[in-house]
């Protein structure tokens, strides 16, 4: 850039002297003009001074600062005349002269809408400095500020996409440039971030907040801190930056290891990652877990640089290297073009990493020539006979480490003119795909179906240059990546489906695997199996070999080549090293086991016995059958016991309650029959007064309930000890012969039921109440599962049993059907299933396991009924059935998670969080109860948006079914109820 020789007045003049401190030597301030027109650009901060100067396109200023706190923007459209006197149609100072003067207009430092950076900059002796650039205030114009030879974070800030071209309607300036704030469109309080909405939640909780993030993501949209900051950095502001600034690393730039490239359309990412920053990685933008695509330096991890280093173009060679404190560390490319200005390494769309030259955009080097171990579409597998290059896949040794692994994926030839995918092991052949016909391959049995066609596009290339194999993906695909994991399996990146087997035992199995010959001691059939539980230590001994080196293949093939091993698994956490059973093959399985899984050997072989073996048997089972049944007899006997004295502790406290003085009034009552609440399985709930004038809410038991002295003694024991703001508060009972009622305190908001599935009172809860609603709920959950005297199941958790208080609060009620857990107990049985069908987890309605999870799988169905607003009952959509759940999981893979949106909530959502809710609901919700959360994990994934949720697997109920016409048998009577009341289900197990 050349500097400006435009005519600006005397008063600038000025401003330059003050703004310059006579040439005392100290930080490089660089103001760069990108755009097609003049810029005049405004200041306020401390030291005061008078600022006002012309910037003409295509030219520049440069000036040295000590230390300066203060704000820095673009003026637009101005016009002004020689003394100075004007005015701008954007950024506008508001004093009609051409110096922005340290006085703010009505609290503002310029005429919104205006983009403006912010500098907290000391002195030179640290050079200390904090940067951001902000559309708090709404946007005018493009700005990037970029902090050099700095350390620290020192990223880029700024906003690079022209909002103006795409502005909604209504946030337009009618000044005729830029485009409002919500908050300065409407001056409402719900949009704008003043003292009572003051948190970065309430700040964000609209569309218009949600669309000036997605467009400016390195930009700060509240006026919450933000931002970054870097020591000892010079700095350049740039107005109309390139639209690859953010994706881009120019000759004498450089990417620090905190910093990140994201693409031009936000798809991918390229950054430093892993301890101190080890790696240099490219993973999608969006992928909560972050997997990495590609990475640069997977055998040789940055060390003993504490995380301070960077990557960038090497000067003299063109390559792109590593360096720290001006030391070449890793040079990842090998061009040797020597000296050229004109060389850019840019991060595309499609997750490929090119350096190129600008002049004739020739492609010197792209990441898509040097795989690693994923296959993203575009990317070609096989081989550049021209250039003698080949595609490979290799495998990390460890999900946590990306250094090379045993295993390969090729495409190769099985005969002229045929190729199909080969995976080696150590460079042996391991695994075949088979032919690959009609978009189909003979031994990937999972792409073949026509939903896996609509995902995927398979194409192969043979003639006399290339032969490679590619594929594209389909619109229903979002994170679409094929990777070579550390077994040696090829799974969907995209839904976490595995496609080829887990091991490969060298015999002829129908699945692709190679025959290779089998140890002595093995047959057909033999497979090593992932379970929980321990090997007996009095029979089994364990050896240990820490070999970092070492992946869990590794193991797998010590342990089938040693016909005395049982079983094996990694010794460390992150997937390496060895465990190595060997003896006699007793294994405890303990599916609760929270420690590692281990593969124990299965045997598939009949070996063939002597009449001597026989008698042993006969004789073994003669002494064994006597014992059996002594030992059932013995364990009946003290667990009746057991359950005796507990109903006894149980009486005598309920007697106790009863007779204690916070008791005695509640005889004295009034209750009006035609002042009914609702009605429960318990039976119908009244509307009444204590004696004090007290309102009250009275439930009374039904004669003709299912429920008994049971539940009503056990509802009223564990209200009574049970102290929490989210849980319903019990404040006596009353017993008179066949009479019993329980007296609670009144929720004039009723049940959340009353407000969500009506179609009038659902509108008066909008997404701040309903979020604060699932918080309750989440909050009560936790106190009874993990913090209360006692851990307790509820068991019957529905819309119905959370009340709502004058403040729409949620409280958790009806504790007829918990259960009360000992603090070392994890799960329970009962012949007696209770609850509410479709809020009851398969396990208990099917086996009569329960647990904490069953709470949590009755929490993720009333989080999808919240944000819905409707009932997990059936429903007919695109002329299929579903109910709640199946219809959010089929959103949720389909990437239309805001389908599922109540209509009435309008603007008042917050993306994120609504997001975020219907995740963690379908993780709650999953078939098997050991992959639900806990309900500590279950908060934290709620509430904390930094933590990175798991995919969730396949939820319950979940089932391919058509529609049947109706039989003799679908016209009996049922166990359930229609009205979504509690039922007792008596069965015999």
């Amino acid at each position: 850039m050349k500097s400006s020789s435009s005519h600006f007045p005397v008063a600038a003049l000025l401003y330059t002297s003050i703004f310059l401190f006579n040439g005392v030597s100290g930080i490089t301030f660089t103001i760069i003009n990108d755009c097609n027109f003049t810029v005049w650009p405004g200041f306020y901060g401390n030291p005061v001074f008078n600022s006002g100067f012309e910037l003409t396109e295509s030219n520049s200023r440069s000036f040295e600062i000590e230390s300066w706190n203060g704000y820095l923007w673009g003026r637009t459209g101005c016009t002004f005349n020689a003394s100075g006197h004007g005015s701008c149609v954007t950024g506008d100072c508001g004093i009609g002269e051409m110096e922005c003067r340290n006085n703010r207009i009505n609290g503002e430092i310029a005429t919104p809408p205006v983009t403006h950076a912010s500098f907290d900059i000391s002195p030179p002796k640290d050079k200390s400095g904090f940067f951001d650039v902000s559309i708090a205030d709404g946007y005018n114009l493009q700005m990037l500020v970029e902090a050099t030879n700095g350390s620290g974070t020192c990223s880029k800030r700024g906003c690079i996409d022209d909002l103006s071209q795409r502005c909604p309607m209504e946030l337009k300036s009618t000044r005729g440039g830029g485009c409002m704030s919500a908050c300065q469109a409407f001056g409402s309080p719900e949009y704008c971030c003043n003292t009572t909405f003051a948190t970065t939640s309430n700040c964000q909780s609209n569309a218009y907040a949600q669309f000036f993030k997605s467009a400016c993501p390195r930009s700060s949209i509240t006026m919450e801190p933000g931002g970054t900051s870097c020591m000892g950095a010079d700095y350049t502001v740039t107005f109309c930056p390139p639209i690859d600034a953010f994706s881009t690393i120019k000759l004498g730039g450089q990417l620090i290891s905190t910093d990140r490239l994201v693409s031009i359309g936000g798809n991918f990412t390229l950054g430093f990652f892993g301890e101190d920053n080890r790696y240099l990685g490219i993973w999608y933008t969006n992928d909560v877990q972050s997997r990495k695509v590609w990475v640069a330096n997977p055998n040789s991890p940055i060390i003993s640089t504490l995380g301070v280093h960077a990557l960038s173009i090497h000067p003299d060679t063109g390559n792109l290297i590593i360096t720290a404190g001006g030391k070449t560390l890793i040079t990842i490319t090998d061009v040797q073009v020597g000296p050229n200005k004109n060389l850019t390494a840019i991060l595309e769309d499609n997750g490929n990493f090119l350096l190129i030259n600008e002049i004739d955009k020739k492609v010197l080097w792209q990441s898509f020539d040097h795989p690693t171990n994923v296959l993203l579409p575009g990317m070609k597998l096989g081989s550049d006979i021209r250039a003698g290059r080949n595609w490979t896949l290799t495998s990390w040794l460890s999900n946590e480490i990306p250094n090379s692994g045993a295993f390969t994926l090729s495409w190769e030839s099985i005969e002229e003119k045929s190729q199909t995918l080969v995976i080696r092991r150590q460079g042996q052949p391991y695994w075949t795909g088979g032919d690959l016909n009609d978009q189909k391959f003979q031994y990937i049995f999972a792409l073949n179906g026509p939903d896996s066609q609509s995902r995927y596009n398979l194409t192969s290339v043979y003639d006399n240059e290339e032969q490679y194999f590619i594929y594209q993906s389909g619109d229903n695909v979002s994170l679409p990546m094929w990777i070579l994991t550390p077994k040696g399996q090829i799974t969907d990146g995209d839904n976490s489906v595995v496609w080829t087997p887990e091991f490969c035992y060298g015999y002829s199995s129908g699945n692709g695997c190679v025959e290779s010959g089998l140890p002595q001691c093995r047959g057909n059939g033999d497979i090593f199996s992932a379970k929980n539980g321990e090997f007996f230590p009095t029979v089994t001994r364990n050896a240990t070999d820490d070999n970092s080196s070492l992946g869990i293949t590794d193991c797998f093939i010590k342990c089938w080549n040693d016909c005395n091993c049982v079983g094996f698994n990694s010794s460390t956490t992150n997937g390496t090293g060895c465990v190595i059973w060997t003896g006699s093959n007793n294994f405890s399985v303990n599916p609760r086991d929270n420690q590692m899984m281990k593969y124990v050997i299965e045997q598939n072989r009949i070996y063939p016995s002597t009449g001597k073996n026989l008698n042993w048997i006969w004789i073994l089972i003669g002494v064994a059958i006597p014992l059996i049944f002594l030992s059932l007899l013995l364990l009946w006997y003290i667990k009746k016991r057991k359950q005796v004295n507990e109903k006894r502790k149980r009486d005598e406290y309920f007697l106790e309650l009863t007779a204690s003085e916070s008791f005695q009034d509640v005889h004295q009552l009034e209750a009006n029959v035609e002042n009914k609440l609702g009605q429960g399985g318990f039976g119908p709930v009244y509307k009444g007064k204590l004696s004090d004038g007290r309102e009250i809410a009275v439930k009374r038991l039904s004669r003709t309930s299912g429920q008994g002295l049971m539940e009503f003694k056990n509802e009223l024991v564990l209200i009574a000890k049970l102290q929490h703001t989210n849980l319903v508060r019990v404040l006596g009972c009353c017993v008179h012969k066949e009479e019993k009622m329980l007296i609670y305190e009144y929720m004039p908001n009723k049940s959340l039921d009353f407000f969500l599935f009506d179609e009038n009172k659902k509108a008066e809860m909008d997404w701040p109440k309903r979020f604060n609603i699932i918080e309750g709920i989440a909050q009560g959950l936790l106190y009874l599962h993990k913090y209360s005297r006692m851990r307790v199941i509820h068991r019957d958790l529905k819309a119905n049993n959370i009340l709502l208080d004058e403040n729409m609060n949620p409280k958790i009620s009806d504790f007829g059907m918990a259960r009360i857990f000992k603090q070392n107990e994890t799960h329970a049985m009962t012949n007696r299933v209770v609850g509410t069908y479709g809020y009851m987890p398969p396990e208990y309605a099917m086996e009569g396991a329960f647990s904490i999870k069953s709470d949590i799988f009755s929490f993720g169905v009333l989080i999808l009924e919240i944000v819905t607003g409707r009932r997990n009952s059936s429903f007919v959509h695109l002329d299929r059935t579903f109910n709640l759940i199946e219809y959010a999981w089929e959103l949720w893979r389909q990437g239309d998670t805001l389908g599922l949106m109540d209509p009435t909530l309008g603007s008042t959502y917050v993306l994120q969080q609504f997001l975020r809710s219907v995740h963690v609901a379908l993780l709650c919700v999953q078939e098997s109860a050991t992959d639900r959360p806990t309900t500590s994990d279950m908060i934290s994934m709620l509430l904390n948006e930094t933590i990175l949720l798991p995919t969730p697997n396949k939820p319950a109920y979940v089932i391919g079914r058509e529609e049947k016409s109706s039989t003799s048998d679908e016209s009996k009577p049922k166990d359930f109820s229609v009205n979504n009341m509690t039922i007792t289900v008596m069965e015999g197990r």
